[in-house]
């Protein structure tokens, strides 16, 4: 009996690592927010949030499942 193959996603490549320090150095010094990646082993999502006030955020993400199409959407938060 033979094991089941898993795929395992490679780590992030030199070029997208570099593409994600270009976008962190550009952003304005007192700015608030957040970006995050996840990589699982069905896929790939991007996130990224602003905070325009104390008690508002707002935010995006971007997924893509390995051998499918990609899927995108926003969302905003309030909190108190």
């Amino acid at each position: 009996m033979t094991s089941p193959t898993v795929l395992v996603p490679r780590p992030m490549s030199g070029a997208l690592r570099e593409s994600i320090d270009e976008a962190v150095r550009v952003i304005p010094s007192g700015k608030k927010g957040q970006a995050s990646a996840g990589i699982t082993l069905k896929g790939v999502q991007f996130d990224a949030g602003y905070k325009p006030k104390d008690w508002l955020s707002v935010g995006g993400y971007a997924g893509k499942l390995w051998g499918q199409g990609w899927d995108a959407g926003a969302k905003g938060t309030v909190t108190w």
